[in-house]
């Protein structure tokens, strides 16, 4: 589609009157209309999902996170566009512990944390996107969104809009932002694709070290008595999603800061049970019919999402079986295509793991912007993102 075309088709689009309305909460959103939009997203980017960020405070006024869910309405009063943002009031919790704006309001004394925020809160996952209904219109709806945004953070005197962790689809619109003055940012992921008929074939593709590693990683699990099954969340009692937060919360004690709290609350996982189970997938493993370790993923078409491990007893090589080895057995089994083991860590790529290019685009706005692209490109220079 030429520039010229996709002028003419904006100039259609706004002749049409289209409508946006900013909701303050994910519950003031129909959830069908809402899904409709999401029917090829990934499984975070539904409307049940940020429900349970919601209604679990996860996200919250007391992280400065306000829902400012936009949404966009043809003249026939039909959903055609959904963002959903975030206004914020800092830059804290966004994927660290202080977050990339804060070290940038240090640098410049701007307080470019004073913005929007387009992203899965506290889902650092390649996923996010603006709904869009017509897939032939979604660039042209891209547009609408970013002038949208611009004109709220013209008109409130905010600081940035920054786009974390886009999905893979949002390539195309790549030039888009660029040419709404959106700086692109780069950070590393990790992919497995499954093209195996069996975990065998699939070993076969790697290095004999490699190979030799994981078969001998595997055999110490199995003298260890850990047996590892996954259990699709619709059939999984409350007890594992319980026990899916106290994992979370152990690994947090065990990396993060002290004096800092996990992310998610226990209401967060309790809430995955009634609203979030068609999606959950658990990897459990258990010795001598005890739990000693879990991961739980999210499963939606051709994809498997590696999101929280943890460990109740230490067994060596546990978190690769229980985060790796098996989930890509289980998959093999039914031809799932991906598995997305989850943000960081370097060891992935010994176990089959590919790196992948992951997208974020940041705008500053006011006087001293320049200032602003200046101090984010310092830090990028640095290696300091995210």
């Amino acid at each position: 589609m030429s520039r010229q075309d996709i002028e003419k088709a904006l100039r259609k689009l706004v002749a049409a009157n289209p409508r946006f309305v900013i909701y303050n909460s994910v519950k003031e959103i129909n959830p069908i209309e809402w899904n409709a939009l999401a029917q090829d997203a990934a499984p975070m980017m539904e409307w049940e999902y940020f429900y349970v960020l919601e209604e679990s405070e996860t996200v919250s006024a007391d992280r400065g996170f306000f829902p400012r869910y936009i949404a966009l309405y043809d003249k026939k009063n039909q959903l055609i566009g959904l963002a959903p943002v975030f206004e914020r009031s800092h830059g804290a919790y966004e994927f660290g512990i202080t977050g990339l704006m804060n070290d940038i309001a240090i640098m410049t004394g701007v307080s470019v944390g004073r913005g929007i925020v387009g992203t899965v809160p506290f889902t650092p996952v390649p996923v996010y996107k603006f709904l869009v209904k017509d897939k032939e219109k979604e660039r042209i709806v891209w547009e609408l969104f970013l002038r949208y945004l611009d004109f709220i953070c013209e008109t409130k005197g905010l600081y940035s809009v920054r786009l974390y962790f886009l999905a893979d689809s949002v390539q195309p619109f790549h030039d888009l932002l660029d040419r709404f003055g959106y700086m692109g940012l780069v950070t590393g992921h990790y992919l497995w694709t499954n093209r195996y008929q069996s975990y065998d074939e699939f070993l076969n593709t790697l290095g004999t070290h490699k190979r030799r590693n994981i078969l001998r990683e595997i055999r110490k699990l199995k003298e260890s008595g850990v047996d590892i099954n996954l259990i699709p969340g619709s059939e999984a009692g409350a007890d594992l999603y319980s026990l899916a937060s106290e994992c979370h919360e152990t690994t947090w004690r065990k990396h993060m800061p002290p004096e800092t709290h996990p992310y998610l609350t226990p209401t967060f996982f309790s809430l995955l049970k009634p609203f979030f189970q068609h999606r959950a997938l658990f990897s459990v493993a258990k010795q001598s019919e005890s739990v000693v370790g879990l991961a739980l993923f999210y499963h939606k078409n051709d994809f498997m999402f590696g999101r929280y491990w943890g460990c109740f007893k230490e067994v060596p090589f546990l978190h690769f079986g229980t985060c790796y080895y098996w989930p890509m057995m289980y998959a093999i089994e039914r031809g799932i295509k991906y598995i997305d083991p989850g943000f960081g860590g370097e060891h992935k790529a010994l176990r089959g793991f590919k790196d992948i290019l992951v997208y974020h685009y940041v705008k500053f706005y006011g006087p001293q912007k320049n200032k602003c692209y200046r101090a984010l490109e310092h830090l990028v220079e640095y290696g300091v993102l995210l």
